[in-house]
C-alpha cells in the first residue's frame, strides 16, 4: 500500500509543481530562473519519495523540515493560483456576456494569488503550533446521579518525528496538566519515526500523572515505522496499549481496537465485539469507551460502545483536504456526533479529533490542532471546565 501511495502522491505533487511553474511563468516570463525552480522542485519531491527512509539517513534535519514546509507552501499557493484562474475565467465570461466592460487583469490576479499563498502559508505554520484544549461534555445515563464527572484528556495523531519533538510535546502536556484529567488517552499515531534514542519524549510522557494513568491504541504509523519499536516507546512512556482488550478504568470501560495496518482487522473487531456483549450481559450499566484510531469501524462493533473516540483524519490538516478526509473515512465528521445503534435504536456518541500534531507539512490551515478534554457526567449535571 505504501509504494502505491508514494507513486500516486508523487504524481500529484509533480502536477502541483508543474501548475505552480506555469503560473509563475505567467507572472515573470521565461528565463533562467525556471531552471533553478525545476531543480528546486525536483529536490523537494525526491525527499518526499524517500520520506519513509529519512529516519535512517544522514540527511540534516533542516533539509527535511524545509522540504515538508515547502510542500505545505506549494499546496496552499497552488490553491490560490487555482482560485485566481477561476476568477479570471468567470470575469472573462462576464465580459463576453456584456455584464461588464472591464477586462480581467490576469497578471494582477496571479500576483495577488502569490502573495496570498505565501501569507496563508505563514499563518498555517503558526496555526499548527497553536494547540488548544477543546472541551466536550457527554451525559452518561449509565452513571448514578451521585457519581462525580470523569474527565478524559485525549491526544491524537501527535506524530513525534524529526520535525515534531520535545518542544511540541511540552505544549500538549501543559494542556493536560492544566485540565487535571482523570486519565490520559492517545488515539494512535503517537510516533512517526524510530524512537529508540528519543529518551526525552519518553521521560516527559512517563512523568505525566493522572489518577488512572495513560492508555492508548496504535495507529497506522506505529506499524509503518516499526511496531515493536513503537511498542517499546509506549512502554517507556508508561502508556498502556489496550488494543484488542477491555480495561476497567474508574467508572468506565476502555475497549481498544487495533488498526487495520496490524492485519486481521475484522476478526479482531469480532472478538472485541463479543467481549463487549459479554460485558453488557454481566453489567448492563457499563459505560464503554471504544478507542479506534480510524473513525470507520467494522460492522460488528458499530453501535456497541457508549462513546467512540477516533482520530486519523487531522481534519484534513490543510483545507479543503477536509472533504477528501471525510470521504475516505466513512463520512464520519470531525467533532461530536450521535449515531443510532442498528440493534436496538439506542444512541451512542462518536467523537473524531482533528488531531494534535501534523503529518507531512508541519502546517495546518482551517484545521486547528486540539487536545480534547471530555467530561463524562451523570444525567442533568455538568462540570465546568477548569480554565484557571
Amino acid at each position: 500500500m505504501i509504494p502505491i501511495f508514494i507513486l500516486v502522491s508523487t504524481g500529484v505533487f509533480l502536477a502541483i509543481h508543474a501548475y505552480i511553474l506555469a503560473s509563475l511563468t505567467r507572472l515573470f516570463g521565461r528565463g533562467r530562473w525556471q531552471i533553478v525552480a525545476v531543480c528546486f522542485f525536483l529536490l523537494m519531491i525526491s525527499i518526499w519519495v524517500f520520506r519513509h527512509d529519512w529516519q535512517q539517513t544522514s540527511a540534516p534535519d533542516w533539509l527535511v523540515l524545509a522540504a515538508f514546509v515547502w510542500f505545505g507552501v506549494a499546496i496552499i499557493t497552488a490553491g490560490c493560483f487555482f482560485v485566481a484562474d477561476v476568477l479570471g475565467l468567470l470575469w472573462a465570461g462576464c465580459v463576453r456576456l456584456g455584464l461588464t466592460s472591464v477586462r480581467p487583469r490576469n497578471l494582477a490576479l496571479h500576483a495577488l494569488a502569490l502573495v496570498a499563498g505565501l501569507a496563508l502559508s505563514v499563518q498555517a505554520l503558526f496555526e499548527a503550533q497553536n494547540v488548544q484544549p477543546r472541551y466536550v461534555t457527554i451525559e452518561a445515563p449509565n452513571l448514578a446521579p451521585a457519581d462525580r464527572p470523569f474527565r478524559l484528556v485525549v491526544a491524537s495523531d501527535v506524530h513525534l518525528s524529526r520535525i515534531l519533538g520535545a518542544g511540541f510535546l511540552e505544549k500538549i502536556l501543559a494542556i493536560t496538566d492544566k485540565a487535571r484529567g482523570d486519565v490520559f488517552l492517545s488515539l494512535g499515531d503517537l510516533v512517526d519515526t524510530d524512537m529508540t534514542s528519543r529518551h526525552t519524549e519518553a521521560w516527559m510522557l512517563s512523568d505525566l500523572w493522572t489518577p488512572y494513568g495513560s492508555y492508548g491504541v496504535p495507529g497506522n504509523h506505529e506499524y509503518y515505522v516499526d511496531f515493536q519499536n513503537a511498542l517499546d516507546f509506549h512502554n517507556r512512556a508508561n502508556i498502556q496499549l489496550v488494543y484488542g482488550q477491555l480495561k476497567r478504568v474508574g467508572p468506565i470501560w476502555l475497549a481498544g481496537l487495533d488498526d487495520p495496518a496490524g492485519g486481521h482487522w475484522t476478526k479482531k473487531a469480532q472478538t472485541l465485539a463479543a467481549e463487549i456483549q459479554q460485558l453488557r450481559a454481566e453489567d448492563p450499566k457499563a459505560f464503554v469507551v471504544l478507542l479506534s484510531h480510524r473513525p470507520r469501524v467494522p460492522d460488528p462493533l458499530f453501535g456497541l460502545s457508549d462513546l467512540q473516540l477516533s482520530g486519523h483524519t487531522h481534519g484534513g490538516q490543510i483545507w479543503p483536504a477536509r472533504y477528501l478526509a471525510l470521504m475516505a473515512n466513512g463520512h464520519v465528521p470531525n467533532g461530536l456526533t450521535e449515531v443510532d445503534s442498528p440493534d436496538d435504536g439506542s444512541r451512542h456518541h462518536v467523537y473524531v479529533s482533528q488531531g494534535t500534531g501534523t503529518w507531512g507539512p508541519p502546517m495546518r490551515f482551517l484545521a486547528p490542532p486540539e487536545v480534547t478534554v471530555i467530561d463524562i457526567v451523570p444525567p442533568r449535571r455538568t462540570r465546568k471546565a477548569d480554565t484557571d
